[in-house]
């Protein structure tokens, strides 16, 4: 059974205030507006960014954090379909994650077949989205560079896709295997360059998707593209400028393509599709989950979060009925 808030009821928020903190504090909860719809946040998950931002205390600041929430619609605006009320769901909202309740236009709100975790389907809808950018010729060899969440979702998907190879690059997959499914398997960055070269006969890859958000990263993907092959930089570059080698790009015409949407409409609709996505095959993503934090208790979590090595994949911030 869901109800909506009792006046005067106050809920738990993190606000990221500097670098390295964020204050959770006590505050009253808005009603939605005429076209929104307030959610109970259940869970929400961790991005790379979210612990970037949190590193650096990237500005602006103060900031509310989180965008890959699972709720329940507690309660609807006027204008808003009656029917969401009661409700899983998950939503786009730019942020605000970390808290007990969070506002979103029902316009962006996505509601949850039964088994469907909505923590997923945020960053799967932005790997669909990388996805729609690949060129699709069949025959191809693709490799995703990132041992990272992201990284695992697109090998996963680009597994049931048009490409004949397949195959993920990054630190550390040697001691932790091959992802589900992976028909090319997984290689360590500092064997990649021999890997691509024995896999393609010399050529390079057809297509190579970038998803670590690092210098490193981005300098690996463009040595491993072919002459006239397809470079799709995936990764949240945010940590700084970089430096590329346009020279050589340019020589070996490559083709560059961001796979990054800032169009609300896309993102939602991509939403959309990873959640039909999630409710109607045998992706298997829940394994991804390594780790969870609470939000009384943010600051500590997610020090560690960013000492964990090898091991760690996903983090999920689990929130409290009050």
């Amino acid at each position: 059974m869901v109800s909506t808030p009792a006046e005067n009821l106050l809920a738990t928020s993190a606000i990221l205030t500097a670098a390295r903190r964020f204050d959770v504090v006590r505050e009253s909860i808005a009603p939605p507006d005429r076209d929104s719809v307030l959610l109970r946040v259940t869970r929400t998950g961790v991005c790379s960014g979210d612990v970037d931002r949190w590193r650096l205390g990237a500005p602006p600041l103060p900031v509310r954090l989180g965008h890959e929430v699972e709720a329940v619609v507690c309660a609807v605006g006027e204008n808003a379909p009656v029917d969401l009320s009661g409700r899983r769901v998950t939503a786009w909202v730019p942020g605000g994650g970390f808290a007990q309740y969070v506002s979103a236009e029902s316009a962006h709100v996505v509601a949850l077949e039964p088994g469907v975790d909505g923590v997923l389907v945020e960053p799967l809808a932005c790997c669909l989205n990388a996805w729609s950018c690949l060129p699709a010729v069949t025959g191809e060899t693709v490799v995703v560079v990132g041992a990272g969440f992201m990284g695992e979702l697109m090998t996963r998907l680009l597994d049931m896709s048009w490409f004949a190879q397949v195959l993920q690059v990054g630190r550390g997959l040697s001691e932790r295997g091959s992802v589900v499914g992976a028909r090319a398997g997984t290689v360590d960055e500092v064997d990649a360059q021999e890997a691509v070269r024995q896999l393609t006969g010399g050529r390079g890859a057809d297509v190579v998707v970038e998803l670590t958000g690092t210098q490193s990263g981005l300098d690996l993907a463009g040595r491993l593209v072919r002459r006239e092959g397809v470079l799709v930089i995936g990764g949240y570059h945010q940590d700084g400028r970089r430096s590329v080698d346009l020279g050589a790009w340019n020589y070996e015409a490559i083709r560059i393509v961001n796979a990054h949407f800032r169009d609300t409409g896309r993102v939602v609709a991509a939403m959309r599709w990873a959640t039909n996505l999630l409710a109607r095959s045998a992706i298997g993503l829940g394994d991804l989950f390594t780790h969870h934090i609470h939000l009384d208790d943010l600051n500590a979590g997610f020090e560690n979060l960013d000492e964990l090595r090898g091991s760690y994949r996903k983090g999920v911030l689990v929130v409290p009925d009050r």
